[in-house]
This record gives structure tokens, C-alpha cells and sequence, in this order.
């Protein structure tokens, strides 16, 4: 995708966003995507091309806003540091059922490969075990760095918790502070988290308790 092309310059004025798919990993084309007050839209690689702005010493955050009729509403803030966008990569979730949940996990080049996990009061879900009958699905898993990582949880009990976690398995690189776990919720966005810069080899980050998720970013050696 071009947002990955090496050689690509903020420097000369030039940031290309990309739009995908959370569970086939598609380009999303037409959608509108608001900065910093202007309006732009996804071509068919499902990316957006921002020209005319000096990012070179630019240091700063600027607001963003994607819609798109069949996907839940984005909302994010753009990060710059010292002319260097952080993320140029966007993962979204099509519109589900109120009672569903999606959980999305992107980071950069290095650590090589995250893993995402999700326990139930009767399943483990990630890599080992894709599927858990009709409750919860790894809809893709990435070994090679970027993401996404997505898991789609279908019906959850008021009786039961459901934790979600992060694995650094390749373990050559530390968590670097830049991966970011999105939460959905139906139709909705509900969670943004930053996963912490980090040695230890794994990050709880919420739980579902009562059907409301609870973000509870923790670092451990064990989950």
C-alpha cells in the first residue's frame, strides 16, 4: 500500500493515510475523512493524501474523523512528532449487533509479532484457538508486524468476565509505547488504548464485566 512505500517524505508535504477493513484487511474506498476541519475522501486503495501542509517540524496532535455508511464512526487524533507522523494506518470495523464486540489491535515494524488473546468463562481465544463455537472468532492474525490483530466476540453473560490481553511472542523487540488496541461495540467505537512501552511480555487491557468494557491497562509477566 503507498502509505508503506519506503521513501515516503513528510518533509516535502506529503502524508499518505490508509483506510482498511478490520477483519478482511480491504481497502475502505469513499470514505470521508475530516482533518483538522477539512474534508477528504478514500480513493479505491482505500488511502488519503494530504498535501499542502508543512510537516516538518510540526509536533503536534490534529483531530480526525472517518465515516462511512456500512462502518462504525473513527475518531482519532493524528500525532506528529518532529515532522513524523506515528500512525498511518487505519483499521475499521463494519457496523455489527448491539451485543457484539471487536477488538482490533495495530502496531508498527517491530515487535515482529503480537498476539491477541481473549478468555471467556469457557473459551481462550488467539492464535492456538481460533474459534469457540458460535461465542468468539480471531478473525485474522498477523505474524509479521503492523496488524491488525482482530477478535470478534459475538454475545457476552451478564455472570461472566471477559479479559482481553496482548502477548509480545516474537520477544526480540519490546513493546515500543505505538500499538493501539481499538474497541467496538455494535455500531460504535468505544475504547482507544495505547499499549504502554513495556519489557514484560504481556499487557492486560480490559475486561468486559456486566456487558460494559473496562479498560485496565496493566503490564505483567503472566496472564
Amino acid at each position: 500500500e503507498k502509505s508503506d512505500i519506503e521513501g515516503f517524505n513528510e518533509l516535502v508535504g506529503e502524508v499518505i493515510l490508509s483506510f482498511k477493513d478490520a477483519v478482511t484487511c480491504q481497502p475502505l474506498s469513499n470514505a470521508s475523512v475530516i482533518i483538522d476541519g477539512q474534508t477528504y475522501y478514500s480513493d479505491s486503495f482505500g488511502d488519503v493524501e494530504l498535501e499542502g501542509k508543512d510537516f516538518s517540524a510540526m509536533d503536534a496532535k490534529l483531530k480526525m474523523k472517518v465515516s462511512h455508511p456500512l462502518y462504525a464512526n473513527y475518531q482519532t487524533r493524528l500525532r506528529f512528532e518532529a515532522g513524523t507522523l506515528i500512525q498511518r494506518r487505519f483499521l475499521l470495523s463494519k457496523k455489527m449487533d448491539a451485543g457484539k464486540w471487536r477488538f482490533v489491535l495495530t502496531w508498527p515494524k517491530r515487535p515482529r509479532d503480537l498476539d491477541l488473546h481473549l478468555q471467556g468463562p469457557d473459551f481462550h481465544i488467539s492464535y492456538r484457538n481460533k474459534k469457540s463455537s458460535n461465542s468468539a472468532k480471531l478473525d485474522r492474525d498477523s505474524r509479521y508486524g503492523y496488524g491488525p490483530e482482530t477478535i470478534t466476540l459475538n454475545k457476552t453473560r451478564v455472570d461472566a468476565n471477559y479479559r482481553v490481553y496482548v502477548h509480545n511472542y516474537s520477544g526480540a523487540f519490546p513493546m515500543n509505547g505505538k500499538a493501539t488496541l481499538d474497541v467496538y461495540q455494535g455500531n460504535a467505537l468505544r475504547h482507544s488504548l495505547k499499549l504502554p512501552s513495556t519489557r514484560e511480555s504481556y499487557v492486560m487491557l480490559g475486561e468486559i464485566i456486566e456487558h460494559q468494557f473496562v479498560p485496565k491497562v496493566v503490564e505483567m509477566k503472566r496472564p
